[in-house]
């Protein structure tokens, strides 16, 4: 049995004409996204819009994983700023793609906040 890597997937072939996804590796996030103004009750409101989703954040920092995409972040209350990046995704979603959905998720909950 010989193996094959490839810069995103690795595969083992098993005969002269046939290969197995034997793992997968994952490729690397996106840079880090940084947001001001992120109040205690802005980030409770973040929180919920994420579990509705099936993201889980128990806390101001951490990481969850869904389907494959793990995302992490850091919210510093005092400072009022939160950090969040996809630091993982499966060689089939593209990061920047899934770092472009979180900007812009964050962005409409805290320009609704702005407005009220």
């Amino acid at each position: 049995m010989w193996r094959y890597d490839l810069p995103s997937m690795a595969f083992k072939l098993i005969g002269p004409d046939s290969a197995v996804l034997a793992e997968k590796i994952q490729m690397s996030g996106s840079p880090k996204l940084t947001f001001r103004g992120i109040t205690r009750s802005l980030f409770n409101r973040l929180r919920k819009k994420a579990s509705k989703i099936g993201i889980h954040v128990v806390g101001p920092t951490g990481e969850a994983v869904k389907d494959g995409v793990k995302i992490q972040w850091n919210y510093d209350a005092v400072s009022e700023q939160l950090e969040a990046q996809c630091i993982r995704a499966p060689f089939w979603v593209d990061s920047a793609r899934i770092n472009h959905d979180l900007r812009r998720e964050i962005e409409s909950t805290l320009d609704c906040d702005r407005a009220a």
